[in-house]
């Protein structure tokens, strides 16, 4: 474990992909946001759901169209080995770190109900994409299990965690440990209140961690996709 979160020779996009990326974020963040609603009616349940459907696949195209060689450079370490048993290892690893962190979250909740007030967590981004999975399942079952994979992985472990590795990987760890949980609560900022707010930042830290070991240890981007797409999976079996 130590040895492979020492590791510094990841696969990393080249200056024209790491670039182009800016823009990536910026659409994922905001463009697709602002544009995307003009063509669909946000006051049905039908609107809402295809223009989430439309802001998946417009990420994913947009991602790959710009990270292309970067996804075709990053296929030759998986067939160098380990990357079966990182997933497995992996799917281990997230859940006794995500067991550890929901049981301190618990004892947080239980001293805030006994000391302070009344509360009960919803985690937001969960519950909106079960709601979506419970309108149209298969179209949303594809876009958790292989287009947000993708999208994210390629943003965070690609953007920001491969250049920040080859030079400082603790430092790598932290940023983009963090700016994977942020992205997950960013967007319920005033929907939200402070606390759900922060118990979903912490709740997000195991993953993003798991994920940026995984890409340490098989040196391809595709290793931290597929665990992704696992723990994905996990989530809204479990959830559902």
């Amino acid at each position: 474990m130590r040895l492979t979160l020492s590791e510094k020779n990841v696969v990393s996009p080249n200056r024209r992909e790491l670039l182009f990326g800016i823009f990536c974020w910026l659409m994922f963040e905001f463009g697709f946001g602002l544009l995307l609603p003009l063509f669909f009616d946000l006051s049905t349940r039908s609107g809402v759901y295809w223009m989430n459907l439309a802001w998946f696949a417009a990420n994913f195209l947009l991602v790959v169209a710009v990270f292309f060689g970067f996804l075709r450079q990053s296929a030759l370490p998986v067939f160098a080995g380990r990357f079966f048993s990182t997933l497995l290892l992996g799917i281990l690893l997230y859940w006794l770190l995500s067991f550890a962190v929901e049981w301190i979250s618990v004892d947080l909740l239980l001293f805030y109900n006994l000391f302070i007030g009344s509360y009960s967590y919803v985690n937001p981004n969960q519950s909106a994409v079960l709601e979506l999975i419970s309108f149209h399942p298969l179209p949303m079952y594809v876009c958790s299990l292989l287009l947000v994979p993708v999208t994210e992985e390629c943003l965070v472990r690609g953007m920001i965690f491969a250049p920040l590795c080859r030079k400082k990987p603790w430092l790598a760890h932290l940023v983009s440990i963090c700016v994977f949980s942020l992205m997950h609560v960013v967007g319920y900022i005033g929907s939200a209140d402070v606390p759900t707010l922060l118990l979903s930042f912490v709740l997000y830290l195991p993953a993003g961690f798991v994920l940026n070991w995984s890409y340490q240890r098989t040196l391809s981007i595709y290793s931290p996709i597929a665990l992704h797409s696992a723990i994905n999976l996990i989530s809204i079996i479990s959830n559902h």
